[in-house]
């Protein structure tokens, strides 16, 4: 009898711990965008690859049974949800094919179709809806995509136009191909459009030629009332290319992403770019190749007025390999094509700053060492970008996990890709501090990533309820963990570190030091500033120029030295950061290094 008891006590407290939250209902689903009316009710889309002879969007109440389903004749597709209905319209980075603005009322019943007054256009951002419920939309006709022309327009929900304004070519936009990322309407109403665009310089004579360009995304924020320009600012400035290309055989080469991808979103009125920049440098001297690699994530926020505040982060890992003759240095291995990489930024219900994503540790050399990858999530001081605490979690092997803040549970759950089963779920508050119990589910789950994060996260979630992949058919599925989380301990602290933006401006001794013929000289920078560096023999004399009063980021900086023309002996180099503004003197400083041959 004393068995039988232990027993069932022992089910019933497993029961407990599996069974941790209440499911409110499955839909056999595979839905690529989703939204909540505040109301209980789930509008869910499927918004590619649907056969017409399916039915693609629906509405579905609190009890989980669907009140009307309808089919839209329209691939790449994105819904917005105001107090009366659902605006419907073209996905970002998609020709408008179909160039149509739906708008259903809550009962499924069409109210309207706007037709763009053009048939072939195209768009690189979703809609978004203003303070007052009204769409705002941005496009820009093929003929005209070269030029940058791009056309806002702002729509009622009775489908009336009360904002028609094309922005015009900005002279200040630099040579080369350019596109735009938006719109994001801000807080005010406002709307910011982000240019992309890039210049390039040439220069050739007898000893060698020169190739150099540089990408530039340009923040234009547009009266949301008139459609005049507000303010135009360079939000991101990044060398693309440099290259050298000596008569002796002998090269310089840089290389950036060709088009860093940023991604941005609005904080208030500001708005925040971010994205992860991949640099690649090498040197070829006699046949000779030392190659460098590195990753950083760039984080910029960018206020109406112009103000303009950078954030940089990396990793300390390094990965060495000889078997070119060369070195490996910074956030990229050479197996791992990530390295530092920013996956994503999350604005919590306080306004928190959320940032999360991979950095690399370690080191390794020649396939041997510590090196690795760690998942880090970083609270950030919205104002200064000074961290205010960090989680940071070894990176599985295989299958490598990510985040989702709820705003509905005011939380972050922590789970794994779709490639594997997930049944128990980290929870991590706003703090930073996790749960010493897990969300427990009685089938597999995968965290939801279709639309932006979570797109019924806007401001009509429904308190205490999240939604989960489920089971291998891809259903989604609606939970209500509210009785759970508040029985949640929160216990582990995160850690707290200094932020990686410097408070003073350094010259670093530069690597290797002695060298033959290539090192590199890193320099720390506590604000944007122009930058000189130049290279001295003993008697004084100039013998290189590295940097010319070029404009430099906030944060850790380096360039590469070629000494291959210059006989054995010993060198200083000297740098100079003025100020952006006055030109006045920031920081100078000199050090020694050694050309050994």
């Amino acid at each position: 009898m004393k068995n039988l008891v232990s027993y069932f006590l022992l089910v019933f407290i497993f029961s407990c711990l599996c069974v941790a939250q209440t499911q409110i209902w499955v839909s056999q689903d595979n839905p690529n965008f989703m939204l909540e009316d505040g109301q209980g009710n789930t509008y869910i889309a499927r918004t590619y690859g649907c056969p017409d002879s399916l039915n693609n969007f629906k509405k579905i109440n609190a009890q989980g049974s669907v009140i009307w389903e309808k089919h839209i004749s329209m691939d790449n597709f994105t819904m917005l949800y105001n107090d009366s209905g659902i605006y419907i319209s073209q996905f970002e980075m998609n020709f408008l094919n179909d160039n149509r603005v739906f708008y259903y009322d809550t009962s499924g019943t069409l109210q309207w179709t706007y037709t763009m007054p053009f048939s072939s256009t195209t768009c690189f951002g979703k809609g978004q809806l203003d303070n007052s419920g009204n769409f705002v939309f941005a496009y820009d006709s093929l003929p005209h995509m070269d030029t940058t022309v791009i056309k806002i327009f702002k729509l009622n929900s009775r489908g009336e136009k009360i904002l028609d304004a094309r922005l015009p070519h900005l002279k200040f936009l630099y040579t080369g191909s350019s596109f735009y990322l938006g719109p994001f309407v801000n807080s005010s109403g406002n709307i910011w459009i982000v240019l992309s665009s890039s210049s390039m310089f040439y220069t050739e004579n007898k000893n060698m030629s020169h190739e150099r360009q540089t990408g530039y995304e340009v923040a234009v924020l547009i009266d949301g009332i008139t459609g005049n320009i507000l303010t135009q600012k360079t939000i991101f400035k990044n060398l693309l290319s440099d290259n050298k290309f000596y008569a002796n055989g002998n090269g310089y080469y840089f290389s950036a992403d060709e088009s860093p991808y940023y991604n941005f979103i609005t904080y208030g009125d500001d708005l925040i770019g971010y994205g992860t920049l991949h640099t690649y440098k090498a040197t070829e001297i006699n046949f000779k190749l030392n190659e460098w690699e590195k990753t950083n994530w760039i984080l910029a926020r960018l206020s109406p007025g112009g103000t303009l505040k950078l954030f940089t982060y990396k990793g300390s890992g390094s990965s060495i390999s000889n078997n070119i003759g060369g070195n490996i240095h910074g956030g990229k291995s050479t197996t791992d094509e990530l390295g530092n990489a920013i996956a994503g930024i999350e604005i919590g219900k306080q306004n928190e700053l959320f940032v999360y994503g991979i950095i690399a540790k370690g080191r390794n050399i020649e396939g041997v060492g510590n090196f690795h990858l760690d998942e880090i999530l970083l609270r950030l001081d919205p104002n200064t970008f000074k961290t205010i605490w960090k989680l940071s979690n070894p990176r599985p092997q295989i299958y490598p996990t990510f985040l989702r803040y709820y705003q509905s549970i005011q939380k972050f759950i922590r789970g794994v890709t779709v490639n594997t089963c997930n049944q128990s779920l980290e929870v991590v508050d706003a703090n930073g501090k996790v749960s010493s119990t897990k969300l427990n589910f009685p089938d597999c789950v995968w965290l939801p990533d279709f639309g932006p994060k979570i797109a019924f996260q806007g401001p009509n979630y429904e308190p205490g309820m999240i939604y989960m992949w489920m089971g291998a058919g891809g259903s989604i599925a609606k939970f209500d963990v509210s009785s759970v989380i508040a029985k949640m301990d929160f216990s582990r602290m995160p850690s707290v570190e200094q932020s990686s933006n410097p408070e003073t401006f350094s010259l670093n001794q530069n690597y290797p030091n002695p060298f033959n013929p290539a090192t590199t000289i890193q320099f720390e920078l506590a604000s944007d500033a122009l930058v000189t560096v130049k290279v001295y023999n003993t008697l004084g004399q100039e013998v290189a120029v590295l940097a010319n009063r070029e404009e430099f980021t906030e944060g850790m900086n380096e360039m590469e030295f070629d000494g291959s023309l210059l006989p054995s002996g010993v060198y200083f180099y000297r740098i100079l950061a003025e100020d952006l503004e006055t030109n006045g003197t920031l920081y100078t400083s000199v050090k020694k290094m050694i050309l050994m041959k």
